[in-house]
């Protein structure tokens, strides 16, 4: 069976998408301040999330 597969027509592959295509073509400089915008936020939802769940934890 497996011999058969071999010259069997193989499947076209998914066109890429925006996120991917963006890391491949954007610039080295324009990666690095998306990455860092997006470490920002990140860390600003985190901080939010962080007081709510101390309160938790402190009152069991």
């Amino acid at each position: 069976m497996k011999l058969f597969n071999l010259f069997r027509k193989t499947e076209q592959k998914e066109k890429s998408g925006k996120f991917s295509d963006f890391f491949l073509h954007a610039s080295e400089r324009r990666k690095e301040e998306i990455l860092k915008e997006a470490a920002h936020k990140a860390n600003e939802e985190q901080r939010k999330v962080f007081p709510k769940s101390h309160l938790k934890t402190r009152a069991r």
